[in-house]
């Protein structure tokens, strides 16, 4: 499913409802610069506008912010997938990641990245990938930049 109707999102955010059917919300968020040698993964998990689950890592340079932005999808999937939870609404604010992700057309740039996601999808009871603008992905991304800043790499998962 892909939600690309900005208002409907802003809506849904603004009163704290999460996503329909009572499934969680995360969102996900990289950053990526030519400079840096290392990328910054952030995701936040939400149940209504509470945060369940706090993600930051920081891995090797990917090959571009694409790239970066899926591999974070695929991190935020794993560590939610292995804690159990099953119903979950994926939030992005890359356009083109979301639209990559739900269409059938292949992308051999990013097959490797493609194939890990459609295989973790199969762990979930329900699995969707949203647009979001990028003034509502505003935690994932402070904790993509936050991570990218640090100077090794490192994975913090905070579960409150």
């Amino acid at each position: 499913m892909v939600g690309t109707d900005e208002t409907h999102e802003e809506t849904q955010q603004a009163h704290g409802t999460s996503a329909a059917n009572g499934r969680w919300r995360c969102q996900v968020d990289a950053s990526w610069t030519e400079q840096d040698t290392g990328t910054g993964l952030g995701f936040t998990l939400l149940e209504e506008n509470t945060e369940i689950v706090v993600g930051q890592r920081k891995v090797r340079r990917s090959n571009s912010p694409l790239h970066a932005e899926a591999e974070c999808l695929v991190w935020a999937m794993e560590e939610l997938s292995g804690r159990g939870f099953k119903h979950v609404n994926f939030e992005s604010d890359c356009q083109q990641l979301v639209q990559i992700v739900t269409s059938p057309k292949a992308w051999p740039a990013l097959a490797p990245e493609l194939d890990d996601i459609q295989l973790l999808r199969s762990s979930f009871s329900l699995f969707s990938l949203c647009f979001i603008s990028r003034s509502l992905n505003l935690h994932a991304d402070s904790l993509a930049k936050e991570a990218r800043s640090r100077d090794s790499p490192f994975i913090l998962v905070d579960v409150k």
